[in-house]
């Protein structure tokens, strides 16, 4: 029985914010849930509310952080937000009431009666689970807290994803924030990452390792590992392989345990690459339809920086702008990051432009697309951006500074938006002077929050030494470099195209080694082994002719 202090907390009846509450579910060290009705319409809810306790400068600040990733989430695999505000100065959230038990209660009514099913109910609850990981990866947060007790099992026996208590945004570069001040292990120590409890930099790949412990768990009905102390779990995490799930359990099907295992790696890198490619694991016959001129849809291998770009675009939504330098050699994704955070920023209601450097010509003509699209958004007319622009005939000249400051005005007091550059690198001496004026008053004035995203090829064109290191605008952007694509996700990408059984394992290790991890030299390759009928379609499916 839990007995709240009903002076700090409200009672059944009470109204917080529209909602009344109906009775209290669960407290735990960071807040207390509640069942509610709002008072409007009679809609049923979890309030969660957040209790006073030791460090509450810090339990406030991640309470605020579930509550900022909860809000942006919308999927069907990942519990949702209604509401927010704040109850006798402490903050609360609604959030969907979810009928059904947790994964641990679920796993117990299995223990007892044994399902025939069994293994198919956990193959489906880790594939749910890998949507709504892979949803939540690509809206740029790591949950980082993958238990039992953080997923329902809903009647239908579909999972849903809550408590994002711990939950990290992600950064182009790290926030060394995997350790509390105070010592504590972020994540449950039982299904936690290896690299969280070093210390080494958490991304997206340790929601995998934690979801391989709960696979472990549905396909075993034990923990991969068992221990008496905090100690004995960390040094089994680090050191020690789990036992295979079929000396536990025979009748675990071989192809589940194979899953588990690769999950359960202690290096990220021999892991899964993504929940993407998880998910193309967990259900090998599961293709469809693929136009090759447009193959592969979603960028590949590029989970860490599409997540930081995400993040960046949400904190953009926030009031919060800021320069990111994305570099690469050719054919290393650049310009499908740049599609991909101007797809994450419309969705999240930015204004965004892309703009492209490449066959531009003229002085400021990379920006003429922008100052165009400016003036349409405010209804403004400015005689130098007239003559800019050669709005009356010929383009007439312009002192480029007094250009500038136009160009500046027109920015100012504008909502939130993306300007996404492409090939700055070989962008004009003016242009080049222009990106850095705005960039610097910008973030200097901080009134119009805008995310400048520009790519480079390094050793190419312009030298934008200036801007990479902040001397021309006061501050260092955050450098994103790309890097040849690891191992796996040569598979992910194999395996979007055919299934991934030993034989396009087999192949995408040769791809990988040589296409150098050149993901644009390795889609023409893949793409003459479909002319070469290397790659056939058989019954609908492409697969491997062997």
């Amino acid at each position: 029985m839990i007995n709240p202090d009903s002076s700090n907390l409200p009672l059944p009846g009470a109204l917080v914010g529209p909602w009344s509450v109906v009775r209290l579910v669960g407290r735990g060290g960071m807040a207390v849930v509640y069942e509610v009705e709002r008072s409007t319409d009679g809609k049923r809810g979890a309030l969660k509310l957040c209790q006073p306790g030791r460090h509450q400068a810090e339990v406030e600040e991640r309470f605020r952080r579930e509550h900022r990733a909860l809000s942006r989430l919308d999927h069907p695999n990942v519990v949702r937000v209604f509401d927010g505000g704040t109850w006798n100065e402490r903050p609360w959230y609604v959030m969907e009431f979810l009928d059904g038990r947790d994964l641990r209660a679920e796993v117990e009514a299995w223990e007892r009666g044994e399902p025939g099913d069994r293994f198919e109910r956990a193959r489906r609850i880790a594939t749910d689970l890998a949507r709504a990981l892979r949803y939540v990866h690509q809206s740029g947060v790591v949950h980082r807290d993958l238990t039992p007790g953080n997923v329902i099992v809903r009647p239908d026996g579909s999972a849903v994803l809550m408590d994002f208590g711990v939950a990290k945004e992600a950064a182009v570069a790290d926030d060394d924030d995997d350790l509390t001040a105070h010592g504590e292990l972020l994540g449950t120590v039982a299904w936690i990452a290896p690299e969280q409890i070093s210390g080494h930099n958490v991304d997206a790949r340790a929601d995998l390792y934690s979801l391989g412990a709960l696979f472990y768990l549905m396909l075993t009905g034990r923990r991969p590992f068992h221990a008496r102390t905090l100690a004995g779990y960390l040094d089994k995490h680090l050191n020690r392989p789990p036992r295979p799930p079929r000396e536990l359990n025979p009748d675990v099907p071989i192809e589940l345990e194979e899953v588990c295992l690769r999950l359960l790696q202690k290096e990220p890198e021999e892991r899964y690459s993504s929940a993407a490619h998880l998910l193309l694991a967990l259900d090998r016959s599961r293709h469809e339809s693929i136009d090759l001129g447009t193959w592969p849809v979603e960028p590949v291998g590029r989970v860490a920086e599409l997540a930081a770009l995400s993040a960046a675009a949400a904190a953009c939504a926030d009031g919060q702008g800021g320069l990111i330098l994305v570099e690469g050699p050719h054919g290393f994704g650049k310009t499908t990051c740049l599609r991909a955070v101007e797809t994450a920023a419309s969705q999240l209601g930015l204004h965004a432009h892309r703009l492209g450097a490449r066959g531009a010509q003229g002085a400021l003509a990379l920006f003429r697309p922008l100052v165009e699209a400016l003036l349409a958004e405010t209804g403004q007319r400015h005689p130098v951006l007239d003559a800019l622009l050669g709005a009356g005939g010929e383009q007439g000249q312009v002192e480029r500074f007094a250009a500038f400051s136009a160009i500046r005005s027109l920015l100012a007091g504008t909502p939130p938006r993306l300007v996404a550059i492409d090939n700055a690198h070989l962008a004009d001496p003016t242009s080049l002077e222009l990106l850095e004026y705005l960039v610097r008053n910008t973030r200097a004035l901080g009134a119009e929050p805008v995310l400048w995203v520009v790519t480079r090829t390094p050793g190419e064109g312009s030298d934008l030494a200036a801007l990479a290191q902040g001397t021309s605008t006061g501050a260092r952007p955050s450098v994103m470099q790309l890097g040849p694509l690891p191992p796996a996700a040569v598979e992910e990408l194999v395996g979007t195209l055919v299934p991934l059984d030993a034989a396009a394992r087999a192949l995408a290790r040769r791809l990988h080694r040589e296409g150098e991890g050149n993901p644009a030299f390795i889609v023409e390759m893949m793409r003459g082994l479909v002319e070469e009928r290397v790659i056939v379609t058989r019954d609908g499916e492409r697969r491997l002719a062997l």
